[in-house]
């Protein structure tokens, strides 16, 4: 088993989301269930905590600051005021009992938006491309528990996959209104656990959490298993570079269906942890900005 460099006791029911802002030099998360938005600063480890009025299922950086997903809405977040704007999108209004799971900013400035029913009962979710003008366009239907977007280090590959069915998948990110065109990246069985949150490294190298596997596992960019960060929780949600050098990554994980027993054995479930991994992260694209769409 690893051991953490650093651990934060948070004990939240379902931590998500973990993006770096280099521009104020913290790690954005959120607790879906709390429901808040959490933001750390490794510097001084003071912890910032926003409630949020309904199920936050992610938090993006944007050119104005941030992005929260409140249910199935996407609202513009002043962490200097903690309040959350008018939403700038409304997603699956003709599917009550969905929200908002794993999304990203993608190097095109849009939003990655992947929507669930709550719960992951029912395959009720979709894969959204929502632009900065609020504009939202499907790409997939019929998802049980949307996961691991993330874009490789040129920006012209996306990585997808759905939990509950197992296999990492990739795609050619659309330049224009064609559908999406998924292929597989990784068997389910590469790794213990199911596939969940994902990040990118500097070398164009996917990790991905395995919930249930207690690992963070690195695949190659042709989706062979490369190595192993064997976890001390059961549950981890999601993984993102972070720190001056992005030299750190950081683990969100999940204390939820854990029973007391489970719990008094893994007393570091629903806590962030973080790891020197020996390589490097990708900066963060931002909802808005565009900059980075012919890399």
């Amino acid at each position: 088993m690893n051991e953490p460099m650093a651990r934060h006791e948070l004990g939240a029911t379902l931590g998500e989301s973990p993006v770096w802002c280099e521009r104020t030099g913290r790690l954005w998360f959120v607790d879906i269930r709390a429901p808040a938005v959490l933001a750390l600063d490794p510097a001084t480890g003071e912890l910032q905590r926003f409630p949020m009025p309904g199920l936050a299922g992610m938090v993006a950086l944007a050119m104005g600051g941030l992005v929260v997903g409140v249910g199935c809405s996407i609202h513009p977040f002043d962490p200097a005021t903690g309040r959350l704007a008018d939403p700038l999108a409304v997603l699956d209004a003709d599917r009550p009992g969905n929200r908002i799971n794993d999304t990203k900013a993608g190097p095109d400035g849009a939003l990655w938006c992947g929507t669930m029913q709550d719960g992951g009962g029912a395959s009720t979710g979709r894969l959204h491309h929502v632009e900065p003008t609020g504009f939202a366009r499907e790409l997939l239907d019929g998802i049980r528990c949307p996961n691991a977007i993330a874009f490789s280090p040129d920006g012209r590959t996306l990585y997808f996959t759905d939990t509950r069915q197992g296999e990492i998948l990739q795609a050619a990110v659309p330049t224009g209104d064609e559908k999406l065109g998924l292929r597989p990246f990784a068997p389910a069985d590469i790794a213990p656990g199911a596939p969940d949150g994902s990040t990118v490294d500097a070398e164009g190298c996917l990790w991905n959490a395995r919930y249930g596997g207690s690992a963070i596992v690195r695949l190659d960019p042709d989706g062979r298993l490369m190595s192993t960060l064997h976890l001390p929780v059961s549950q981890p949600t999601a993984c993102a570079f972070g720190g001056p050098d992005r030299r750190t990554l950081y683990v969100t994980s999940a204390r939820q269906r854990l029973s007391p027993a489970a719990l008094e054995g893994e007393p570091m479930a629903g806590d962030l942890l973080a790891f020197d991994v020996g390589v490097a992260g990708l900066p963060e694209p931002r909802f808005g900005d565009a900059s980075k769409a012919d890399l």
